[in-house]
C-alpha cells in the first residue's frame, strides 16, 4: 500500500503493508493513496524511497520513475536515465540513459545537466566530448547545483574540456563547499593539505573535513580520523583517531575498516587486539581493499590474530598484488624467493620485485639491489646495478637504501671505496631509524675510518644499535667495555653484551664468551664453559672459536686432552684461512702431535700462515731459514721474514731482526740498528729485548758503553724471571761492572738462573763449586753443573768439563772425551755467538796439549 504525508509541504511518499505511525520526514500522519492519484513528483518520491533500499527495490524504483517520466516530470525523466545508466531494475543501457538525461537537461533540470556532462566526459553511452561536458557542468553549476560546481572545478583544475584555470577552479569549488556539499568540502580540504591553488593550511583542511564529517559523509569521516592519526591541523589524538575511523567504517568506508584494523594491531586508541585487527582486515579485504588484503596476508604469514598459514598468506598477497599493490608484490616476492607457502621461484620473486619497483616502491628496489649485490635469485652479480637500485630506494623513501649505499662505498663495491661518503650514507640511514647503520657508525668512530676517532661516540652508536637487537653491535660494545674505550672498563658488562649477542646467534660473541670464561674475566674462570662456548661458536662457523677449541684440546683444559681433536679443529679453521690455526696445525705436523709427522705439509701450512702476515708464523719461518730447518739456510730470507714480523709490531720479530743486525746475518753487521730494534722490542715489554739491549750497553756495541743502563735493563728483565738477565746480573756482580763486586749476589743470581736451566749459569755455578767461591769446594758438584751446561752445548761448559776429563778431576781421566769436548766447543754456535777470544785460545791450547 502507498502512503502519502498529509502535510501539503512535505513530499514524502512511501510504500509498505501497514500504515506508518507518522511521516518519517516531518512527523505528520500518513494517509493511504491510490496509484492513479499520484502526480509526477510523488512518483519520483516513491521511486527514491525504493531506490534507497538497494537492489531489492530496484525494479519498483524503475517503475516509479517510468510513471513519473510518462507524466512529463523532469526529475522523473532524469532519474529514469540514472536507472538506465547504472542498471537499476533493468539491464544497463548507457545510450538510453544519455538520451533521457539530454531530454531533462534541455528542459533546464540541473541534476540531468550534470549527469549528461559526466556521461559526455567519460564516454558513457558511446560519445566522448569533454568540451560539451564542461558546458553542461557550467549550466548546472550556474543554477547552484553543488555536484556540477564540483565537477566544473575539476575541469578547470585539470584543463579537461576547458583551458586550465586555477582561479575559476577554486571559485567553483568554494561555491560547492559553501553550499554544504560534503564532496566539495572534502576536495577543498585536500587542496589546503597540498597547497593546491591555495596557501597550504592544515588548520583549514581540518576545518573542511570536519564540516563534511558533520554531515556523515563517509570519506570525510575517514579523513577526520586521518587528521587525528597524523596530527594534521589538530593535535594528534589516538582515541579520536580510532573513534572517527570506526564511524567511517560503520558508514561503509572500506579504507576506514583497514585503518581501524591497524589501530587494533598497534594498540593505538584502542586496546591492542590482533584478533580484531585480522577480522577488520578481512572485512576490508573481502570488499576488495588491496592494502587490507596485504595486511591480512601478513597476519597469516606470521600467525598474528589468526592461525599461521603460509598458503593463505600467499593467496591474499596474490589477490592484493593482482591489484598492483607494491607492498603485496614485494612480500609475495619474498615468499617466492624463500619458498614460504609455495615452492621457491627465484624468477617469479624477481618479477614481483620489478613490478613493485616500477611503481617506485623503495623496499622492492632495495631487494633488487641486494640480489644484484650478492648475485641471488638467478641474478648476475652486478654491484654497480645494485648501487643504482639502492639510490632509487632511498629516493623513494626507503632508508635501508642509504644503508646499502653505505656498504657499497665502505667496501668499494659498485663505487670507489670512500669511507667518508659511506659514513654520510650511514648517518642518513640512522637518522631514519635503520639501527644496522649504527654498527658501521660505531665502527667508524671506534677505528677512525671515514670519521674522527671518538671512542665515546662509538659507544653511543653501538649502544643504540645494540638496544635495537643488532648482534654485531652488541658484540663490539662488549669489547669497548672490555678494553675501557669510550667507557669505564667493566668486564661484567662486557660479558652481558657478549651474551646478548650470542643469544642473537652471533658466533663471534660465542667465541668472546669462551675467551672470557677461559681467562676468568667478568665471570668466574670456568674452562668447561669456555670449551662449550667455543664449541657453539665453532659450530656456527667462527674460525677463532675453532682454533681456540683446538687449543683447549691440545692443552687438556676444560676437555680431556685429545691431540687428534685439537688437530681436527685446527684443520677446520685452517681450511677457512685462519692464520693462527694454520700456524698451530703446522706445529702439530712438524712435531707429529695428533697427526703423523709430515715436514712438507708442516712447512706448507707455515707458509700459508706467514702469507697472511701472521707474526708468529713469520718469525718461525724466519727461524727455519736462519737455521736451515726443512729449508735451505738463507739468512737473507730469514731477515726478510723477521722484518715483516717486526713491522707488524711483533716483539719477537724485532728481537730476531736485531739479532740478524748484531750478527750480520743476511745483511751487513749493524750494532746501532740492532740496538734500535732491541729498544723497540723492550718498549713492548719483551724480556729478550730488555736483556739484549742491556748486553749491547754493557759491551758498548751500537751504543756508548753504559754499565748503569745495562744493569737497569737486566733488572727489568730479571723481574720477569728471565734466565739470561739473571745470569747477566750475576756476571755484573762477579766482575764489578756498574756495581761493587759482590760474589754473594753473583752466586745468588747464578743459582736463580741455573734453576731455570740457563747453560751459562750452570757453568758459572760449576766454577764456583770447583774454586770454592761462596761455597765449600766440591768437585763432584762442579762436575755435575759442567755436565748439565755442556749438555746444552755451552762452549765454556764443554771446556771446563774437558779440563775435568783431561786432569781427572772428580772423574776418571779420559783424554779422548776431553778432545771430543774441546772440538765440540770450538765448533759450537755458542762460541761463535759469544765471540770470546780468550775462551777460544784456552780451548786451542788445551786441545794442542791433549793431542801431543
Amino acid at each position: 500500500m502507498i502512503y502519502r504525508c498529509t502535510n501539503p509541504d512535505c513530499p514524502c511518499v512511501i510504500e509498505q503493508e501497514t500504515r506508518p505511525a507518522c511521516c518519517p520526514e516531518c512527523g505528520r500522519t500518513m494517509a493511504p493513496v491510490e496509484e492513479e492519484a499520484l502526480d509526477g513528483q510523488q512518483w519520483v518520491a516513491l521511486g527514491s524511497f525504493w531506490a534507497e533500499r538497494g537492489e531489492s527495490g530496484g525494479a519498483r524504483a524503475l517503475t516509479c520513475f517510468r510513471r513519473a517520466a510518462a507524466l512529463g516530470n523532469v526529475p522523473g525523466i532524469s532519474n529514469l536515465g540514472w536507472c538506465m545508466e547504472n542498471g537499476v531494475g533493468t539491464e544497463a543501457d548507457p545510450r538510453q540513459a544519455v538520451w533521457l538525461y539530454r531530454q531533462a537537461a534541455e528542459l533546464g533540470y540541473p541534476p540531468a545537466q550534470c549527469n549528461l556532462g559526466w556521461c559526455l566526459q567519460k564516454g558513457i553511452g558511446g560519445v566522448t566530448d569533454p568540451v560539451q561536458a564542461a558546458q553542461w557542468y557550467e549550466k548546472a553549476a550556474g543554477e547552484g547545483y553543488p555536484r556540477a560546481q564540483l565537477l566544473l572545478s575539476y575541469s578547470f583544475h585539470d584543463g579537461v574540456g576547458v583551458e586550465a584555470d586555477p582561479v575559476r577552479s577554486l571559485q567553483w569549488l568554494k561555491a560547492a563547499a559553501f553550499q554544504g556539499d560534503p564532496a566539495g568540502q572534502v576536495e577543498l580540504a585536500r587542496r589546503f593539505v597540498l597547497g593546491d591553488g591555495v596557501e597550504r593550511s592544515e588548520e583549514l583542511a581540518f576545518h573542511w573535513y570536519q564540516k563534511a564529517a558533520e554531515q556523515g559523509y563517509p570519506p570525510a569521516l575517514y579523513y577526520l580520523g586521518y587528521c587525528y592519526d597524523t596530527g594534521l591541523g589538530v593535535e594528534r589524538d589516538a582515541a579520536q583517531m580510532a573513534l572517527w575511523y570506526r564511524r567511517a567504517a560503520e558508514a561503509g568506508e572500506i579504507r576506514a575498516l583497514r585503518e581501524l584494523g591497524l589501530c587494533y594491531e598497534l594498540g593505538e586508541g584502542v586496546e591492542q587486539d590482533w584478533g580484531m585487527a585480522a577480522e577488520l582486515y578481512r572485512n576490508a579485504a573481502e570488499a576488495g581493499d588491496d592494502a587490507a588484503q596485504c595486511n591480512l596476508a601478513w597476519c597469516y604469514e606470521f600467525g598474528l590474530g589468526v592461525e599461521q598459514d603460509p598458503a593463505q598468506a600467499v593467496a591474499w598477497y596474490r589477490r592484493s598484488a593482482d591489484q598492483g599493490n607494491p607492498r603485496a608484490l614485494t612480500n609475495l616476492g619474498v615468499c617466492l624467493e624463500k619458498g614460504n607457502g609455495l615452492p621457491a621461484d627465484p624468477d617469479g620473486a624477481m618479477d614481483c620485485y620489478r613490478r613493485a619497483a616500477e611503481q617506485n616502491y623503495g623496499r622492492a628496489q632495495c631487494y633488487l639491489g641486494i640480489n644484484s649485490y650478492f648475485g641471488l635469485c638467478n641474478c648476475t652479480k652486478d654491484e654497480e646495478t645494485a648501487l643504482r637500485w639502492f639510490l632509487l630506494a632511498e629516493e623513494n623513501g626507503y632508508p635501508e637504501g642509504a644503508y646499502w649505499q653505505g656498504l657499497c662505498r665502505w667496501s668499494g663495491r659498485g663505487a670507489p671505496e670512500d669511507r667518508k661518503a659511506a659514513v654520510e650514507c650511514f648517518h642518513r640511514a640512522a637518522s631514519a631509524g635503520v639501527s644496522r647503520a649504527g654498527f658501521y657508525l660505531g665502527l667508524a668512530a671506534e677505528r677512525g675510518w671515514g670519521a674522527e676517532r671518538e671512542p665515546a661516540q662509538a659507544v653511543r652508536w653501538y649502544r643504540w644499535a645494540a638496544e635495537e637487537g643488532d648482534a654485531p653491535s652488541q658484540y663490539n660494545l662488549g669489547w669497548l667495555y672490555a678494553r675501557g674505550e669510550g667507557v669505564e672498563r667493566d668486564d661484567k658488562t662486557a660479558v652481558e653484551w657478549f651474551r646478548k649477542a650470542a643469544d642473537n646467534g652471533d658466533a663471534d660473541a660465542m667465541c668472546g664468551l669462551g675467551l672470557f670464561y677461559e681467562q676468568g674475566r667478568g665471570v668466574e674462570q670456568d674452562l668447561t664453559q669456555a670449551a662449550e662456548w667455543y664449541r657453539k661458536g665453532a659450530d656456527n662457523g667462527d674460525t677463532d672459536a675453532m682454533c681456540n677449541l683446538g687449543w683447549l684440546y691440545a692443552q687438556g683444559q676444560g676437555v680431556e686432552r685429545d691431540l687428534v681433536q685439537a688437530v681436527s679443529w685446527y684443520w677446520k679453521a685452517a681450511q677457512l684461512d685462519h692464520a693462527r690455526a694454520q700456524y698451530n696445525l703446522s706445529l702439530c705436523m712438524a712435531r707429529g702431535e695428533g697427526v703423523e709427522a709430515n715436514q712438507t705439509a708442516a712447512l706448507l701450512w707455515l707458509e700459508k700462515a706467514a702469507g697472511q702476515d701472521y707474526p708468529p708464523a713469520l718469525c718461525t719461518l724466519g727461524y727455519r731459514y736462519e737455521n736451515g730447518d726443512g729449508v735451505d739456510r738463507d739468512y737473507g730470507k730469514a731477515a726478510e721474514y723477521y722484518r715483516k714480523a717486526a713491522d707488524l709490531g711483533s716483539a719477537t720479530g724485532m728481537c730476531n731482526l736485531a739479532w740478524c743486525c748484531e750478527r750480520g746475518l743476511g745483511m751487513e753487521r749493524d750494532y746501532a740498528a740492532a740496538a734500535e730494534w732491541y729498544r723497540k722490542a723492550a718498549a713492548l715489554g719483551s724480556v729478550q729485548g730488555l736483556n739484549n739491549l742491556g748486553e749491547l750497553y754493557r759491551r758498548g756495541l751500537g751504543v756508548a758503553q753504559d754499565y748503569a743502563a745495562a744493569l737497569r735493563l737486566y733488572r727489568k728483565a730479571a723481574r720477569q724471571n728471565d734466565d739470561t738477565a739473571l745470569y747477566n746480573l750475576g756476571e755484573c756482580y762477579e766482575l764489578g761492572q756498574g756495581v761493587e763486586p759482590d760474589l754473594k749476589k753473583a752466586f745468588s743470581y747464578y743459582r736463580r738462573s741455573a734453576k731455570l736451566g740457563y747453560s751459562g749459569a750452570l757453568c758459572a755455578l760449576g766454577r764456583f763449586y770447583e774454586e770454592g767461591i761462596q761455597v765449600p769446594s766440591n768437585l763432584s758438584k762442579a762436575l755435575q753443573y759442567y755436565q748439565a751446561s755442556a749438555d746444552q752445548e755451552d762452549a765454556e761448559g764443554m771446556y771446563r768439563l774437558a779440563l775435568c776429563y783431561a786432569e781427572g778431576k772428580a772423574v776418571t781421566a779420559d783424554r779422548k772425551e776431553a778432545i771430543r769436548l774441546c772440538r765440540s766447543a770450538m765448533a759450537s754456535e755458542d762460541l761463535e755467538i759469544q765471540n770470546d777470544q780468550k775462551l777460544r785460545e784456552d780451548l786451542q791450547d788445551l786441545l794442542e796439549r791433549l793431542e801431543k
